[in-house]
């Protein structure tokens, strides 16, 4: 297993994704130029941009309980993004194909019209395929404010 990174210090993550680019996954890159496009995805709103870079077992699991295939997050599950993305504490690691992320992250947002914690830890889990790659989990682990 190799470290990959360990940051402490906040980012600003605003890596603009265009409409027009639509390449699936992402190329290999550093964990933070990944999680840069991630964030860039969640901000766009286009689901067809996010689609791109989920992985088809992707999941995602809520501090509330609530759990999402990919195709239910495409249809019902995006939060929805009211600030710019900061992450600090960044903690990277990466084992045969698999890239694990835990973070802080700083964002106004709301899921299914309920604000959540404005800073919490999140996980996010990469995997390669084919010399792209993909999100094969994300953890929010921010509490719903209501």
């Amino acid at each position: 297993m190799r470290l990959l990174m360990t940051a402490a210090v906040a980012i600003g993550l605003t890596a603009p994704v265009a409409a027009g680019e639509r390449t699936p996954g992402m190329p290999d890159a550093s964990p933070m130029t990944h999680m840069e496009t991630w964030a860039a995805a969640l901000q766009s709103g286009d689901v067809d941009i996010v689609a791109s870079i989920l992985s088809p077992e992707f999941q995602v699991v809520r501090a509330n309980g609530d759990m999402h295939t990919k195709a239910e997050y495409l249809a019902e599950g995006q939060a929805t993004i009211k600030s710019e993305l900061v992450m600090t504490e960044v903690h990277a690691v990466e084992y045969d194909g698999v890239r694990v992320v835990s973070y802080m992250l700083t964002v106004e947002e709301e899921v299914d019209g309920v604000p959540v914690a404005k800073t919490a830890p999140r996980l996010t889990v990469f995997r390669e395929l084919d010399d792209r790659w993909y999100i094969v989990s994300h953890a929010n682990l921010a509490p719903f404010l209501e």
